[in-house]
């Protein structure tokens, strides 16, 4: 009796598993088979191409357009004032002219301080 105990349930749950595990790759197996599978897949892909061909097609409108042909125009500008140097001399007048600016600025300020410093120097020079 202790022998069959032993063995029979764990042999049980054991052809249970064994028997679960197959209907289940039975379930799957027969799902992925299936008609229904294949139509929902046909559909998906169906929509998926439909996307790719409303993309290609907006894209090829965008580059054969007015806008993607004036966008084009400007990317092409602004290389060639790249390439030039045009740019880079620009972009350094312009950086050199806010620096000269901003000196001139901290200059002025630092102009009205002046005074009152040398006031102050003045007045401890006299003590």
């Amino acid at each position: 009796m202790t022998d069959q105990q032993n063995t029979t349930p764990q042999g049980s749950l054991g052809d249970e598993i064994r028997e679960f595990g197959k209907s289940l790759g039975d379930f799957f197996k027969s799902a992925w088979d299936s008609e229904e599978r294949k139509e929902v897949e046909e559909d998906i892909t169906g929509a998926l191409n439909e996307v790719a061909d409303t993309f290609r097609q907006l894209a090829d409108d965008i580059t054969t357009g007015e806008t993607g042909q004036q966008l084009k125009s400007e990317y092409e500008d602004l290389k060639e004032r790249i390439d030039s140097g045009e740019l880079t001399e620009k972009t350094h007048s312009e950086i050199s002219k806010a620096i000269r600016g901003v000196k001139e600025e901290l200059d002025t300020i630092s102009d009205k301080w002046t005074p009152a410093a040398d006031q102050t120097q003045d007045q401890e020079a006299s003590k």
